[in-house]
């Protein structure tokens, strides 16, 4: 069992959910387009394009919702838990479509196709990779294992980040800025307004047990140990969004000038590593999670 509720400090496993993180934004930007995307028509993909309106209700839900989510943990954690816990199975599911479909069952359809009422049409190649998601995520909810916990969040980063667009650079400026004065207040300045005087943020994602998070215990001499460390997916997938139109871009650069290398990419996710380490420094610094 792996407690986040036990803050510790620095230590190196800070530094592996780092590299976890930088990771898991490049393989999403640097590996084929997932078939459930190749197949989507054009309205479909611009419902999956991130634009400023939704940059905005994005910054207040998220704050209402976080606030919410504190204020009434103790009476829905299990259906919050449960629902989180199916979006991971859905999205296991299709990554471990997407490898088997791509590599061994090519032809899926000819498996044979079946109709739900009011959800849609499935194939029985469908079912076999819902049912091996589902068992790393039953796995989970048995054994509250941090390594299964990471395997059913970083497939969830995984699939946000291969779906969601950012086509426009003014949607993701105003996103981040906003979010930058999020996390300052509800991790370090909200702790100034609640009974027990900790962070909302921290108070949140400790408690709530759910895979939208990276944990990882501590590397000690004790180890195993309780203690560990832990990243929201937050962290990974809205900076990965903005990562992702910079790879597009870079692309397109490249392209246009016959061949030159652009480093747009490149750059962009050599800075998102240092703003990690940056934001781990201060996180130590000021003892706020």
């Amino acid at each position: 069992m792996c407690d986040p509720s036990q803050l510790y400090g620095f230590d190196l496993n800070m530094l592996v959910m780092f590299g976890m993180a930088v990771l898991i934004v490049y393989v999403a930007f640097h590996t084929p387009e997932l078939m459930i995307v190749l197949d989507m028509s054009q309205e479909e993909l611009e419902e999956t394009e991130f634009k400023s309106s939704q940059a905005l209700l994005f910054f207040f839900g998220a704050s209402f919702m976080l606030l919410g989510l504190y204020l009434l943990m103790d009476y829905i954690m299990i259906i919050l838990t449960l629902w989180v816990t199916f979006g991971a199975t859905v999205a296991i599911s299709i990554l471990i479509q997407e490898v088997l479909g791509r590599n061994f069952v090519k032809d899926q359809k000819s498996l044979g196709t079946f109709r739900v009422p009011c959800i849609g049409n499935f194939n029985y190649f469908d079912v076999v990779c819902f049912a091996m998601g589902s068992c790393f995520s039953i796995g989970w909810l048995v054994t509250k294992n941090w390594v299964l916990n990471n395997i059913l969040g970083t497939c969830m980063a995984l699939l946000f980040l291969k779906t969601l667009r950012l086509n426009k650079l003014m949607p993701g400026v105003i996103l981040l800025s906003l979010l930058f004065f999020y996390d300052i207040f509800w991790v370090f300045y909200s702790s100034r307004f609640t009974t027990g005087g900790q962070s909302v943020m921290v108070a949140v994602a400790s408690r709530l047990e759910a895979p939208i998070k990276l944990m990882m215990p501590h590397i000690t001499i004790d180890y195993p140990t309780s203690t560990c460390s832990m990243l929201g997916l937050g962290d990974i997938v809205i900076p990965g969004i903005f990562i992702g139109f910079l790879v597009r871009f870079g692309r397109i650069v490249t392209v246009s000038s016959n061949g030159g290398y652009s480093g747009y990419g490149t750059y962009a996710i050599v800075t998102y590593a240092a703003s990690l380490l940056c934001c781990g420094l201060f996180l130590v610094l000021f003892k706020s999670a």
